[in-house]
């Protein structure tokens, strides 16, 4: 089965393990991040770009 990108917006939930945070996403796909694995950016960095994309797209959604 071919992979599909996942988009901020398809985000779900997150969990943290002592070595790995967790992305639970839509359609019951998962993205596994390594805590030593940022080379640039953070964790933190990364929930505010998916929470900015969530209040776009719904700002969106009340346009259309």
């Amino acid at each position: 089965m071919p992979l599909r990108p996942i988009e901020y917006t398809d985000a779900r939930d997150t969990r943290e393990t002592p070595h790995l945070y967790l992305l639970l996403c839509a359609g019951h796909a998962g993205v596994q991040l390594a805590k030593d694995g940022f080379t640039s950016g953070s964790w933190d960095a990364l929930l505010q770009a998916i929470d900015r994309a969530k209040q776009e797209a719904a700002a969106l959604a009340e346009i259309i």
